[in-house]
């Protein structure tokens, strides 16, 4: 039997009903908290397992094509400019440029004369402050010992005072 007016089927009311009535007890259930806090943790931990993993992994694959992958640069109206290259070489020959720039004493490129390449400075910034660092440590020992050594002498020569005062006493 089939209600034409509303085209529904006895079937599909009963169903309607028994979702309805499953919603509203679900609802007003912790037991659906629960479920849908256990379906996304197992959710998200196959998504870092698994997808992530992938992606990762095709990502990775790709990369490495497009880093090795010739390309010939162009100037704006799309003229090559120079000899056929990868990404792989045009960024070796950015980093040793960078490395090789003049840097003044604060380690910013320097326009004018003088000054060192970078690689240089940032060594000697690096042991500077790894000597510094080893000098500070060093005289904290020492000043540590001194310490105590004039603590120890103090001690000695007071004790030493002590005892010639009670032995004339005696």
């Amino acid at each position: 039997m089939k209600i034409d007016a509303i085209e529904i089927t006895p079937e599909d009311l009963i169903e309607k009903a028994a979702q309805k009535m499953a919603d509203t007890v679900m609802d007003n259930c912790e037991i659906h908290d629960q479920a849908i806090a256990i379906i996304t943790t197992r959710i998200n931990d196959f998504v870092k397992k698994k997808i992530t993993v992938k992606v990762d992994t095709i990502l990775m694959q790709e990369m490495g094509k497009i880093l090795v992958q010739k390309i010939t640069p162009v100037d704006i109206w799309g003229d090559s400019t120079g000899e056929p290259t990868t990404i792989k070489d045009q960024l070796a020959e950015s980093a040793k440029k960078f490395w090789q720039v003049k840097v003044g004493a604060d380690g910013k490129a320097t326009n004018g004369y003088g000054g060192k390449p970078r690689h240089e400075w940032m060594m000697k910034a690096v042991v500077k402050e790894e000597f510094d660092n080893a000098i500070k440590e060093n005289i904290k020992a020492v000043i540590t010992g001194f310490k105590q050594a004039l603590r120890d002498d103090s001690q000695k020569w007071l004790n030493g005072k002590i005892n010639n005062i009670f032995k004339y006493a005696e």
